[in-house]
């Protein structure tokens, strides 16, 4: 690469980006300033080295002529070797997404030039969030299969309750129908007591047994 045609920005860039990712950064080949105006570079994006790497992404950059008084940079994202397929379809959209505003706003605000930044510090806190290690397709079908049958055994346990429930509820007004129905029963042998003409009355019977008294 004849960095010698590249113009200031881009090529300040360039030395700057290698010089920081070393080994993860890469130029891609071949180069052809003159004719394509295009710089581009691609960098290994992967979490902190003081934890165990389970994902990563790849992170290509473009920067055109017109970078970046009128230009800004190209950003797209694809799988990197060794850990394809760990980024989801709706990773790489959010991803994607991100960065668009990312560049937008660096546009809006006029600092062009820190959008890679921004958008390399964006990517480095969603990776370390997604950071987990990756299982075998027979370990995730046995996780499916046992929160398969804890969700199974809530459903039968909470029908357990809730019939529970009911069943003591139902008992509850079952007692307390007994209980009226006793109530009403005793009001209504009280009020035929009173209403009864051949009822003995108290008096007669204190006379009866002040004569028998006599007698004697």
């Amino acid at each position: 690469m004849d960095q010698l045609k590249i113009p200031g920005k881009q090529k300040d860039e360039l030395v700057m980006m290698e010089s920081i990712y070393m080994d993860d950064f890469n130029q891609v080949k071949p180069f052809f300033w003159e004719r394509d105006g295009v710089v581009h570079y691609w960098i290994a994006l992967k979490p902190s080295l003081d934890s165990q790497q389970h994902v990563a992404v790849r992170m290509d950059v473009r920067l055109s002529k017109g970078y970046p008084k009128t230009d800004t940079p190209d950003i797209s994202f694809q799988d990197l070797k060794g850990f394809e397929g760990v980024l989801t379809s709706i990773d790489m959209k959010d991803l994607n997404a991100k960065t668009k505003q990312i560049i937008k706003s660096s546009k809006a605000a006029d600092e062009t030039e820190l959008a890679v930044h921004e958008v390399i510090a964006m990517v480095n806190e969603f990776l370390s969030k997604r950071n987990q290690e990756r299982i075998s397709v027979h370990e995730e079908m046995l996780i499916r299969e046992k929160q398969r049958q804890e969700d199974e055994e809530a459903a039968r346990q909470k029908e357990r309750e809730t019939k529970a429930i009911a069943e003591k509820e139902a008992t509850k007004n079952l007692i307390k129908q007994i209980h009226e129905e006793r109530a009403r029963l005793s009001r209504a042998s009280a009020t035929l007591s009173d209403e009864d003409p051949w009822a003995p009355s108290p008096s007669n019977d204190a006379e009866k047994i002040k004569e028998k008294d006599k007698e004697k």
